[in-house]
């Protein structure tokens, strides 16, 4: 058996849920859905019945098809695929009025390098 995806996705104060799972041998597609505010707001099925009837199987291909699809749905979530007035322009949310040296400090801030440790003597 083949255990799916879920994960929350929160987009502009919106939270959106993505379940990826696979149907089985028996119905060999992929299905994703995509919730928000408690209604699909994407369905996405993807069959596999070529590959299912091959020799090739197997259940790690299968769970890296769901991925992918799964992945694709959460990056089209955040490019604002599913907002009401449709996508965002490139950049929407990157664009500000701070100085690059202000997003440089507020980077390093944010990531700050791991201390090395000490070599043993």
């Amino acid at each position: 058996m083949i255990t799916g995806f879920n994960t929350d996705v929160d987009y502009d104060g919106r939270v959106f849920h993505v379940q990826t799972e696979d149907k089985g041998r028996g119905n060999p597609v992929i299905e994703s859905l995509v919730y928000s505010r408690g209604e699909i707001v994407a369905a996405r099925n993807t069959a596999y019945d070529e590959f299912n009837e091959s020799a090739d199987y197997s259940e790690d291909e299968v769970m890296t098809r769901m991925e992918r699809q799964h992945q694709a749905l959460i990056r089209e979530i955040l490019n604002g695929k599913f907002e009401s007035e449709g996508p965002k322009p490139f950049g929407h949310n990157i664009i500000s009025n701070r100085s690059l040296d202000e997003v440089v400090a507020q980077f390093l801030v944010d990531n700050p390098v791991p201390e090395e440790e000490p070599e043993p003597a």
